[in-house]
This record gives structure tokens, sequence and C-alpha cells, in this order.
């Protein structure tokens, strides 16, 4: 039964994900428009891995990014310690990287 169950789930995590992307995608479409940056033709991609910063530097080395984009929040005492995804990104990119925050 346990098999089942598990089943069902990653079939279901497997939609709910579409759902989140579909969603992250139109979000992200919706500020463009708001900022009217259209006329930069950005590439929006939603995409996951194991480790954050690793995945954006990836896409961005494949796409041959100009520019990455990242959110930032306020640093807690881990972030000091072991530093964000953001400061991560902004290390090792080879290109330049705008820090959003809040």
């Amino acid at each position: 039964m346990r098999e089942v169950e598990a089943i069902l789930e990653a079939k279901a995590a497997t939609i709910a994900y579409q759902v989140i992307v579909s969603d992250l995608e139109n979000r992200i479409a919706s500020l463009i428009r708001r900022a009217d940056a259209s006329d930069l033709k950005p590439n929006i991609l939603v995409t996951h891995g194991a480790s954050i910063y690793v995945e954006i530097l990836r896409v961005a080395e494949e796409a041959e990014a100009d520019l990455v984009v990242v959110g930032s929040h306020r640093p807690a005492m881990k972030d000091y310690l072991l530093g964000t995804n953001a400061a991560r990104v902004v290390r090792h990119a080879r290109c330049s990287v705008l820090v959003a925050r809040d």
C-alpha cells in the first residue's frame, strides 16, 4: 500500500510543480510588463535543483546571459557565516548580477 501512495504522491507532485512553474512564469511576465521592460526581450526560465545558486550559475552560463536578477532577503546570522545564495551568485557569475531587495 505504501508503494501506491508513493506513486500517487509523485504524480501529484509533478502536476503541482507544473502549476507552480506556470504561476511563477506568469508573475514574472506581469512584473516585466509593469516595468515596461518588454523591449529587453527577457528570457523567463523557472527551474529547480539541489543547490539553487549552482543551478542559477549553470543556467546563466548555458544561456550566455548578460544579466542575472536575484532576490535577496535581510541576512540572518547564519548568512554571515555561510553566505547567502545571492552572494554566491554575485561572487561566481561570469555576467552582471542585479540583487533586488524587498
